[in-house]
């Protein structure tokens, strides 16, 4: 499941991308519009190419995976807590989960030091009782069960051996009647089943995924390509846990009432208060995200 939603372009979904083109209506004239924690850049890349968009800086920790087009520049290695701009820099400030990640009090005080007197700050931000972060948890626990002991992953690398030796006619005569070859075969097709079971409930998508990864790694081994194999595997084992760490941090960082309103008190003491304005993104009837719009005094 990807964090950022989007249009078929730049990954904004219709809700996101009404909200963002209303923002970008309301901040005509305001001058320079930074989006902090940018990620991809898809939200800085979409206002770039609306109609009398300013000009953008997408930062972000990491290296972009885009060139500069005008009107848009790209900043890396950009920490939250201490951005490399100027005071007062900006008309406007933005973030699409992104903000939320970082330690509070600090990326307020800065968020409010690059903010010009009267610009404007647009946030979307994670929701703890939305559909992405119940997506991440639904997701989050297919990958723990594919990554346990004695799991699907370890269940497929158990087979390799097998499948190697098989790719010869004399391996395949000596793995006859092998009663650890058929063990290991009984142990991947229950856990397939079981797989099957799994995908047919909530948000299975994922599971599907990584079965066709072990399928084309074992059609590998049955090529007889087994370090290769295991490289492979090793790599989709990191791949699963890497995407699982970011799960957790999603849930662990998406807001719930109390702690937007604790964004919304630190962000009025640091003169961040005026027209405030409180909403929600939802489709399909689901609730996706926060939404908080808010000015700085002038």
């Amino acid at each position: 499941m990807a964090a950022r939603t989007g249009d078929a372009a730049e990954g904004l979904g219709p809700a996101f991308a009404a909200f963002w083109r209303r923002s970008l209506d309301s901040l005509k004239g305001a001058g320079p519009l930074l989006e902090v924690g940018a990620g991809t850049g898809a939200v800085a890349r979409w206002l770039s190419q609306q109609p009398s968009a300013p000009w953008i800086v997408a930062s972000d920790l990491s290296q972009p995976r885009a060139a500069d087009v005008a009107p848009l520049c790209f900043v890396a290695g950009a920490r939250l807590e201490q951005l490399p701009f100027r005071d007062a820099a900006f008309g406007a400030v933005i973030s699409q989960f992104a903000i939320e990640y970082a330690e509070r009090s600090a990326a307020v005080v800065e968020v409010a030091r690059v903010l010009a007197p009267g610009g404007r700050l647009a946030l979307v931000l994670h929701r703890a009782d939305g559909l992405l972060v119940r997506v991440a948890r639904h997701e989050r626990a297919h990958h723990d069960w594919v990554l346990e002991a004695d799991g699907l992953l370890d269940a497929a690398a158990g087979l390799v051996p097998y499948l190697a030796r098989a790719a010869t006619p004399q391996g395949l005569a000596g793995l006859r009647g092998d009663p650890h070859a058929e063990q290991a075969r009984q142990r991947y097709h229950a856990l397939q089943r079981q797989l099957e079971q799994r995908a047919a409930g909530p948000h299975g998508d994922c599971l599907w995924e990584t079965n066709d990864a072990l399928g084309r790694l074992l059609q590998q081994a049955r090529a007889g390509a087994g370090p290769a194999v295991e490289a492979g595997l090793a790599q989709l084992r990191q791949s699963l846990l890497d995407a699982r760490l970011r799960l957790e941090e999603l849930d662990r960082h998406a807001l719930d009432g109390a702690g937007l309103q604790a964004w919304i008190e630190q962000l009025a003491a640091q003169g961040v208060s005026h027209h405030r304005r409180c909403g929600e993104l939802e489709e399909r009837g689901e609730a996706l995200a926060w939404t908080l719009e808010v000015e700085r005094a002038s």
